[in-house]
């Protein structure tokens, strides 16, 4: 993932700092920005470090050339500063402040957190006023304003994300255990001790899976499975309907088998569906963590092929049940994981997930029964047909995706 880049182009800032080569930490953190956004708060905290205005100058010129690149960019191709992803998933997610810090790893509740932020912050500004532990110290700060902002925010924290707040953590708390200050140390252990306890033991599990040959201990293993099953529905449905429009909220691995027309109902590929979120918990869909298909969304684009795992079809199952999608049918289920790749995996559910539903128009159905001549559109109407859509290039078979490969990211 793009998080091994970004902290490496992080550390490289420091790196910068430290040698006083303040032009190329600046483009370091520049780039590391460019990487993921959320580091552009590391920043301020980096020109803070550079003494007297020139060599401030000189860091500030250094980050803004890759910053202004990126901008142009985005706005050429996306016509906006931000691509519609970073809209769509603050959109589709709404998560309590307890939801976000569960995502972040921290499991000890509000005012543990709010008590290990403040601590955190003390022994970071008293790194800061000695020179030597200046940079150290900073990092620490800019960790833990990472992580206050998720939580303040309330994002939904993936996994990946962990590292972008957490390596610089533990860089300032390693350099307060070792100052030779005893009172300072006990506190940099206990808030490292409550930052890394639930990362270190999920940690932990997985290596000793690692060693055990037990695959699944890996927490994405599911998750990968599960995008390599949609990688085969995509690849099956393209063959037998080749010409249909298929709709669903996670495109990832749908999007790679199908090689036709693809839409998202997250609205992160598709930002005209955005409109439709976010559906209201419980009546939409479960959680405020789910990105369901949203029903008025099938009802106004009317695509052919609807496919989504239980939990994320949730709302428009009980649409068709109550008879208000009445043109929609299940076509079959499939399992959501993969068991060619991991025996055993069978009756086992992702995301309170066993199967993943198809659904089928009335329309496609009957074209599909017709004995046909040649290649005949099969899509009809709704607001589909005149929308930017994603379009899967042809590609020769895939390969297995990796693990850690999602459909919404």
């Amino acid at each position: 993932m793009e998080t091994t880049l970004a902290l490496t182009l992080w550390g490289l800032s420091l790196l910068g700092l430290q040698r006083q080569r303040y032009g190329l930490a600046g483009l370091a953190a520049g780039l590391a920005a460019c990487t993921r956004y959320e580091l552009v708060l590391w920043l301020p905290l980096a020109t803070l470090l550079a003494p007297g205005m020139a060599t401030r100058a000189r860091l500030i010129a250094g980050a803004l050339t890759p910053l202004g690149a990126l901008a142009l960019f985005n706005l050429g191709y996306f016509g906006s500063l931000l691509p519609n992803t970073v809209r769509a998933k603050s959109v589709i997610y709404t998560l309590s402040v307890g939801e976000s810090l569960v995502t972040s790893g921290f499991v000890f509740g509000t005012d543990v957190f709010l008590a290990a932020i403040a601590l955190g912050g003390l022994i970071a500004l008293t790194l800061i006023r000695d020179t030597r532990t200046r940079i150290a110290g900073t990092a620490l700060l800019f960790g833990i304003a990472l992580l206050g902002l998720y939580t303040a925010r309330r994002v939904l924290v993936f996994s990946w994300y962990q590292p972008l707040y957490l390596v610089p953590a533990m860089l300032g708390l390693g350099t307060a255990l070792t100052s030779g200050k005893r009172a300072q140390g006990a506190l940099a252990v206990l808030v490292a001790v409550l930052l890394m306890w639930q990362p270190a033991r999920l940690a932990g599990t997985e290596a000793m899976g690692l060693v055990t040959g037990q695959a699944l201990a890996f927490r994405e293993a599911k998750p990968g499975l599960r995008v390599h099953r949609y990688v085969q529905i995509g690849e099956e449905l393209y063959r037998n309907y080749p010409d249909a429009v298929l709709m669903s909220s996670e495109i990832g691995g749908l999007g790679w088998g199908f090689r036709g027309r693809v839409a998202d109902a997250a609205g992160l590929v598709s930002p005209e569906f955005l409109r439709y979120h976010p559906l209201p918990v419980p009546e939409g869909r479960s959680s405020g963590l789910t990105g369901a298909i949203p029903p008025q969304a099938v009802r106004d684009a009317a695509p052919d092929l609807l496919v989504a795992m239980e939990t994320f079809s949730e709302a428009v199952r009980h649409e068709i049940a109550r008879g208000r999608l009445p043109s929609y049918h299940l076509l079959r289920r499939e399992p959501v994981l993969d068991e060619q790749l991991i025996p055993g995996t069978s009756g086992l559910s992702l995301w309170n997930s066993r199967y993943t539903e198809i659904y089928v128009h009335t329309r496609l159905a009957a074209a599909a029964a017709q004995p046909r001549s040649g290649p005949q559109p099969l899509s009809g109407g709704g607001f589909l047909a005149d929308s930017v859509l994603m379009r899967c290039l042809p590609s020769p078979p895939s390969p297995p995706l990796p693990a850690w490969e999602r459909g919404v990211c």
